[in-house]
């Protein structure tokens, strides 16, 4: 998935190598923090699902955005996973990212206390 989005990334011409280590470590470091950075040759499905979500977002984070659009959080089954990526989130935000995250009920989101201040926007269906 990495060396893939790299590839979309760079001109038509450039040819892309395979993912070294060192290079997940570089693209994945700044968004999985203090957590293990999947080696290259891990299979996507062999993440657990906050691990895979911050995938995601290092993937979007290697074109530089100036805004990181998240959307869907609460895929995030489990409790901890949603805390985990929450913090994350937050650290992106600190490190200058904004962040915006949609959800479908923020209440049941812990975004309390990690600088992050939600806000409620309702748009009736016409």
């Amino acid at each position: 998935a990495v060396r893939e989005r790299l590839a979309w990334l760079a001109p038509w011409w450039r040819f892309v190598p395979r993912v070294s280590d060192r290079q997940m470590a570089r693209i994945c470091g700044p968004v999985f923090g203090q957590l293990e950075v999947p080696s290259a040759g891990t299979v996507i499905w062999d993440l657990g699902e906050a691990e895979q979500f911050l995938l995601r977002v290092s993937l979007a984070m290697l074109s530089h955005p100036a805004v990181l659009f998240v959307d869907d959080i609460e895929q995030l089954q489990g409790s901890s996973a949603r805390a985990l990526v929450q913090e994350r989130l937050a650290a992106l935000a600190a490190a200058g990212t904004a962040v915006v995250v949609g959800a479908a009920s923020l209440p049941t989101l812990p975004w309390s206390g990690s600088g992050i201040e939600p806000s409620t926007v309702l748009m009736e269906a016409h």
